[in-house]
């Protein structure tokens, strides 16, 4: 159930209008059972509702001034921002991965502040590691070490010795990306999501065989993309590959070009090309939302989705976010209330989503989900 105190601040100004908030304010709905909400709390959230702005009326007393954030990244059971350059962190806290100290495995029900600086990304994984990118292009690694390459790790942010243009953390491992060039480390290879060729794990970090002129990468589970500098699309797993013998050649390419963005969850993707959403995988929940249930498998290749002038998406575990024309729509799983949909358990097609206020929710600056929880970050209100 929505919180008390929203539905009366919703009722008092339903029909004020347009609310002023400060820029890049913060809109989280979903499951709160880990903490991952970031609210003090692990109560559930059925609507997106705001962690800052309306000061004084803030809930989250000590959350960073709205003005500051820059960046949100959910994270499995936990979700990460940055804030004046610094990194807080909230959720599950495998092996120390939020790495603002305190010991291992501490979780937290609130948005804490790690002991950092001038950081310009971050991005944590659904299991036990996380790595940020400072403003001279240093990697920082928290969390479990054999899945840093053996460098960094443990329950606050230390220097990895590394230097990068991109960072991004798969499920067992760090991939990184220096002038075009794509590397990865890995404590467990078992789909060959690495692209590598092989099912063995790599402890240190080497370079990916054929990977180069790469703009970004995504991976989570059995499968990775990564985008090349010229907007082609490639990716690698056996989930992707669906070869039947679990032989898988590396990274290949979808045939899908001018992409983008892409984003994934264990066993679906989707990606925009040239402005148009394309869905690939497990449609157990009307994620892929394309108005059906049907799994979109066989010869590994993306369905259009129909949808154009799709600017951003973003995976959960059975959820979809994407964003057109500035407003935020979702497919699939409601069961936490991931959607914003209210008690409504899901929904097959991406329709528009509201905030507590129950107005649309516009002026999306940046999305990113969690397992079953879902992050905006909206430019105003």
């Amino acid at each position: 159930m929505v919180d008390p105190f929203w539905i009366n601040l919703r009722n008092a100004n339903s029909n004020q209008g347009e609310i002023p908030l400060s820029p890049n304010s913060l809109w989280v709905t979903g499951q709160g059972l880990y903490g991952q909400i970031g609210d003090g709390s692990a109560a559930p959230r059925h609507y997106f509702d705001v962690l800052t702005g309306f000061e004084p009326f803030s809930p989250v007393p000590g959350f960073p001034l709205e003005s500051d954030l820059t960046i949100i990244d959910g994270a499995g059971n936990s979700a990460f921002l940055i804030s004046n350059g610094v990194i807080w962190g909230t959720g599950r806290d495998h092996s120390g991965k939020l790495g603002i100290g305190g010991g291992i495995g501490v979780h937290q029900d609130a948005f804490e502040p790690s002991i950092t600086a001038n950081m310009v990304s971050v991005s944590g994984s659904a299991s036990s590691q996380s790595v940020a990118l400072d403003s001279t292009g240093l990697m920082w690694g928290a969390g479990a070490t054999n899945q840093l390459g053996g460098v960094g790790g443990g329950d606050s942010f230390v220097p990895m010795g590394l230097v990068a243009d991109s960072v991004h953390c798969a499920s067992a491992g760090v991939f990184y990306i220096l002038n075009g060039s794509l590397f990865a480390t890995s404590s467990s290879n078992t789909s060959s999501e690495f692209g590598f060729g092989d099912f063995l794990p790599h402890p240190t970090f080497q370079p990916v065989p054929g990977m180069v002129g790469v703009k970004s990468v995504q991976s989570i589970g059995g499968v990775s993309f990564a985008i090349m500098l010229n907007g082609d699309l490639y990716a690698d797993g056996f989930s992707w590959h669906n070869d039947g013998n679990n032989q898988t050649p590396g990274f290949t390419f979808t045939g899908l070009t001018n992409v983008t963005a892409v984003d994934s969850s264990d066993d679906f993707g989707m990606a925009i090309s040239n402005g148009t959403l394309y869905a690939w995988g497990t449609n157990t929940s009307g994620q892929l939302g394309m108005g059906d249930k049907v799994n979109r498998f066989g010869a590994p290749s993306f369905t259009n989705t129909g949808h154009t002038g799709v600017t951003q998406v973003a995976c959960g575990d059975q959820h979809t976010m994407m964003v057109k024309n500035g407003q935020l729509y979702a497919a699939g799983s409601n069961f936490h209330g991931q959607l914003g949909l209210g008690a409504l358990p899901e929904s097959i097609s991406f329709v528009t989503t509201t905030d507590t206020f129950l107005n649309v929710i516009d002026n999306v600056a940046q999305i990113s989900c969690g397992l079953n929880t879902s992050y905006v970050l909206r430019s105003s209100y």
